[in-house]
């Protein structure tokens, strides 16, 4: 499967359409009621309030939407030459990612703090220049300030955010206030929007509780799917800590590229406090393992048989977790 991606077949077109139906396929014959957001979420809310009564069409847009993200995903890192080969492996990676268990198999606040953050990777990974412009700066911004939008926990992702000035080295005060403004922008149109309902007093309430609602929370207990959880993120940690100590210091390019798509796992890991523990949510950490897992597998090594193995196990087991969870 392997050698698949690594050369530009129309095969990977067939073997992503496969995962796909062994994934989704559940959400049709068992429908998956959509996610109610616990936190403020307003964009969020109105998408659920809308898809909520037919949970199969939620189903189907949310497919829609992690197909979609998958494609973004992976044009924006053929775009930014961060790949230099023209595979569909960074989709096929991301959509099992965003799928591994059954109540994932529909709308979630995190499909589209997903999207948001895709935006802001494509502002912020570079083809070459080591410097970010405020134009960028404040786009990434604009993005995570839709992201909290979306759902209020993402305000987490702030914190690799300031991490982005020390990557780039961007230590001039201009540039916080850009990153300020460009973050405040979308939330000063929520604000005027709630004034003017007169929703101003209730909607800062919902913020002032919701910000305070930490909790050490577990969710499903089930062995086989705190299993599959405990592997996948081991995984995660195998994959992340090869690429920290692969990547190249004399290449600037690649240590910014590597930055900006690993620092939001510090930001996933903050939203878990917002929402449970474990097992944790692999939404959150799908467009960084689909980065990093795309270098991990497709490298070349000795042992050929040992990549497609490690792939096609991981693969069954997600199968596996989304039927029998």
């Amino acid at each position: 499967m392997i050698e698949a991606f690594r050369q530009s077949k129309p095969s990977q077109i067939v073997i992503i359409l496969m995962a796909v139906a062994a994934l989704w396929a559940r959400a049709f014959v068992m429908p998956v009621a959509p996610e109610a957001s616990h936190s403020f979420a307003p964009i969020y809310e109105w998408l659920y309030g809308w898809l909520a009564p037919t949970p199969r069409l939620a189903s189907g847009v949310a497919l829609l939407l992690v197909l979609g993200e998958g494609i973004l995903l992976n044009v924006l890192l053929y775009s930014k030459k961060v790949i230099s080969t023209p595979t569909l492996f960074p989709l096929f990676l991301y959509v099992v990612a965003m799928s591994a268990m059954p109540g994932q198999l529909t709308l979630t606040p995190v499909l589209l703090v997903n999207l948001m953050l895709l935006g802001v990777m494509s502002q912020l990974l570079t083809t070459g220049s080591t410097k970010l412009s405020f134009d960028l700066n404040f786009n990434a911004s604009f993005f995570l300030g839709l992201a909290a939008m979306c759902y209020l926990p993402a305000l987490a992702y702030l914190v690799p955010m300031m991490f982005i000035f020390v990557v780039y080295k961007m230590y001039r005060w201009r540039d916080i206030v850009v990153s300020m403004l460009g973050f405040i922008a979308p939330l000063f149109v929520l604000g005027t929007y709630a004034f003017l309902t007169d929703r101003w007093v209730y909607y800062l309430f919902l913020i002032r509780h919701d910000l305070g609602d930490l909790g050490l929370r577990l969710g499903d207990l089930q062995p086989w799917t705190q299993a599959y959880n405990a592997l996948f993120l081991l995984l995660l940690v195998v994959i992340l800590v090869h690429q920290l100590f692969g990547v190249n210091r004399n290449l600037n390019v690649q240590r910014i590229n590597t930055g900006v798509m690993a620092l939001p796992l510090l930001g996933s890991a903050l939203v878990l406090l917002y929402s449970t523990l474990f097992p944790v949510n692999t939404q959150l950490t799908a467009c960084t393992f689909a980065y990093l897992a795309t270098f991990y597998f497709l490298a070349e090594r000795r042992r050929k048989w040992l990549m497609p193995l490690l792939l096609w196990l991981w693969l069954v087991l997600t199968v596996a977790n989304v039927w029998i969870s």
